[in-house]
């Protein structure tokens, strides 16, 4: 199998590092990104020589570069050597339809991971056209599992609420615990102390839901003692209807999610 990267970030990075691991005899890899430095930080022998070298080789394509960005290489995928045979997508927005049109591909699947990837602990979900083949439907799930947890969605639509919910939810967690590290080091606690324990927190915490599958409910019930400090700050918060915030928030990135698709 060959194939391409197109865009270094950090989801394109988690996704090549992901593959070289993985390269087997029978297969090949090739990586572009128009910031040269970037491109730097893969083995010479991964390096495209341009866009269209690129093209040229691939068999499967990761397009992991920015919408807009995406939107204007029609002309470049006209006059590459042939259609790619799959298209693998983690932008947001552009539809399984938009992309086979720009890119005349033969098959195309849309995904949406999230930060995790980095770590093998990512949060994948699929959407694939009609004609995508089954031996590379195969492939896609089982890479992204071996990355974390993949499953694949009916609804193209769905994407967008994935987006929403473990696309962007790195961040609120992370929101979250830079708040909290803020209030400790309020409360006399040097900044490194305060990220510890905030860290630390963060991690047992998932770390427990993973290993004893608790759902987050039942271990609110192990740490709420009744009258005690956490009864307090969760009445707190319930009184501030976190839950209609977080709703909020959520409705406008799927809003947003949607937006950049249409």
């Amino acid at each position: 199998m060959k194939i391409s990267i197109l865009g270094l970030g950090n989801m394109g990075q988690a996704i090549f590092k992901g593959l070289e691991s993985q390269l087997d005899s029978q297969s090949s890899l090739l990586a572009f990104d128009r910031h040269y430095q970037t491109l730097q930080g893969v083995g010479e022998k991964y390096q495209a020589k341009g866009l269209k070298d690129l093209l040229d080789h691939a068999e499967v394509l990761f397009v992991c570069i920015k919408p807009q960005d995406f939107c204007v290489l029609k002309d470049e995928f006209k006059s590459s050597s042939g259609p790619v045979s799959l298209l693998v997508s983690v932008m947001a927005g552009i539809s399984v339809t938009a992309l086979q049109t720009l890119s005349g591909a033969k098959g195309v699947i849309r995904c949406m991971p999230n930060l995790g990837l980095a770590f093998d602990k990512g949060a994948t979900a699929f959407f694939k056209s009609e004609n995508v083949e089954s031996h590379y439907v195969h492939f896609i799930s089982y890479f992204f599992s071996s990355l974390g947890f993949c499953f694949e969605v009916r609804e193209e639509e769905k994407l967008n609420a994935v987006t929403a919910i473990s696309g962007s939810g790195p961040a609120y967690f992370l929101y979250l615990a830079q708040t909290l590290i803020e209030e400790a080091k309020s409360l006399g606690f040097e900044e490194k102390e305060a990220q510890r324990l905030v860290t630390y927190t963060l991690i047992g915490t998932a770390r427990g839901i993973e290993r004893l599958g608790f759902l987050p409910s039942m271990m609110i019930d192990k740490v709420a003692s009744k009258g005690g400090t956490t009864e307090q700050a969760l009445a707190s918060l319930k009184e501030d209807n976190l839950d209609k915030i977080v709703g909020k928030a959520l409705k406008r990135a799927l809003e947003r999610a949607t937006e950049l698709g249409s």
